[in-house]
């Protein structure tokens, strides 16, 4: 039987548990506990979630991508950040200023949201891996499970600009995709838009795995469904251009597409914003996405680890 992210994710959320100190557990962007804290770890593997060449010999760029995907879970519940644990797995041949430059573009990160590095552990393997822990503040919580039926879909930033990125910079034409690249390299997260709109969220996930798998996540955690219009996901014409430059299918792509790390939430009410787009309505079942008028059923894809 194979086994992949999913099963595991299923398995481990009929194993979740709550007390009177951990009070949102597996199953959401961050766990809850204490006095209105929140915690989530990311791990970033080598030759898995990126590639050296990508970075041109740039450790810093690389620390800064790696710690914005890992906080976009906290922007996503509603936090503020507070303190960053990193864990290293070394390779051999690992020198002191590649360490340094990938330190330093963590930190950089970490500082700009107003966080601080508070530890860490360092060993040796194979291959590079960064683990991440992030902890932070909320005022108010933000779950997946919030969604009402009649909910306004929103998604902040444009679905695949960051794939698009990552496709130019394997076929090196970084200066013909500039902004895509810059999203790859710095997808932010949207502790502003979170911030700004928090009062008015019923629920809320990041874009890490791909709009259509991590929209189908929210709308599993909340027991409603969903149903997007295409004609009205924001679409950048650099990945427009990709999609057309490759022969991929345009509503494939920016639906599978991970790394965004773009924030998705749902409202009751209208929200209008350049930061944010509408691009659906959260409805009582089923998953569907209407094109041309015409409505047909949406199967969640994205990046699933499987081992």
């Amino acid at each position: 039987m194979e086994l992949n992210e999913e099963k595991i994710l299923k398995f481990l959320y009929r194993k979740k548990k709550k007390d009177e100190f951990l009070k949102v557990g597996i199953g959401d962007d961050s766990a809850l506990f204490g006095e209105n804290m929140i915690i989530t770890v990311d791990s970033f593997v080598e030759n898995t979630h990126f590639k050296l060449s990508y970075f041109k010999g740039d450790y810093r760029k690389l620390g800064k991508r790696v710690l914005y995907g890992a906080i976009s879970d906290i922007a996503a519940s509603g936090g503020e950040l507070k303190l960053v644990f990193i864990s290293f797995t070394l390779p051999q041949g690992f020198n002191f200023k590649k360490f340094k430059e990938l330190y330093e573009g963590i930190e950089s990160g970490t500082m700009k949201f107003g966080g601080v590095i508070a530890g860490g552990d360092i060993t040796g393997g194979r291959e590079l891996v960064i683990s991440i822990t992030a902890l932070g503040k909320v005022e108010k919580f933000l779950s997946r499970s919030g969604a009402e039926t009649g909910d306004i879909i929103y998604i902040s930033g444009y679905p695949g600009l960051s794939e698009t990125g990552r496709v130019a910079l394997e076929m090196g034409m970084e200066k013909e995709f500039k902004e895509s690249v810059r999203r790859f390299y710095e997808p932010e997260p949207g502790f502003d838009i979170v911030k700004k709109y928090r009062d008015k969220i019923n629920a809320c996930i990041d874009t890490s795995d791909g709009l259509s798998l991590d929209l189908h996540r929210l709308i599993k955690a909340s027991r409603r469904g969903a149903e997007i219009v295409y004609e009205d996901i924001p679409l950048h014409p650099e990945v427009v251009n990709l999609c057309k430059m490759k022969g991929i299918d345009i509503e494939d792509f920016i639906m599978g597409s991970g790394e965004d790390y773009n924030i998705v939430f749902t409202s009751p009410y209208r929200i209008e914003d350049s930061g944010v787009k509408a691009i659906g309505r959260i409805i009582k079942k089923g998953f569907y996405i209407k094109k041309e008028r015409e409505r047909k059923k949406l199967s969640p894809s994205g990046y699933i680890h499987r081992f």
